[in-house]
């Protein structure tokens, strides 16, 4: 396996250290492609494991954190995000708008052109889709 770090990941590294944050990936032999397998791999609760969604509301695309153990209710992100219709979007939409593939999007704003469900800005807390707290 090789040691170079993908240029996806070095660009949330580098993010993260102008945040004057360290982080140090690690990689799994058998993959994280699901919220389970990543609990299973760093050995903690589904819903610990906070995932990154991109959705659209009312045409606008949007970023919702949702814990590992529950599924983004659509009608409650389109209230959350101040709109009515929630949708899927592409992954020609997701690259765009985050600048990385669907599977591969930060818990973090990092590059992300759109909204939170909460408020459009930048969340302070991570909170799910379903209004509860989630610890990354």
């Amino acid at each position: 396996m090789s040691t170079e770090m993908h240029p996806n990941v070095r660009r949330v590294v580098e993010a993260g250290r102008a945040l004057g944050l360290e982080i140090s990936p690690r990689r799994f032999p058998d993959g994280t492609k699901t919220a389970a397998d990543a609990a299973a791999a760093i050995g903690v609760e589904l819903g610990q494991i906070v995932k990154s969604l991109i959705f659209a509301v009312d045409g606008e695309v949007v970023l919702a954190y949702v814990s590992g153990s529950n599924q983004l209710d659509e009608k409650k992100l389109a209230a959350a995000a101040g709109g009515s219709k929630c949708s899927r979007v592409d992954a020609d939409v997701v690259r765009e708008a985050t600048g990385f593939p669907i599977g591969g999007v930060p818990g973090a704003r990092n590059g992300f052109h759109g909204k939170n469900a909460r408020s459009g800005e930048q969340p302070r807390t991570t909170e799910d889709a379903n209004g509860r707290g989630c610890r990354p």
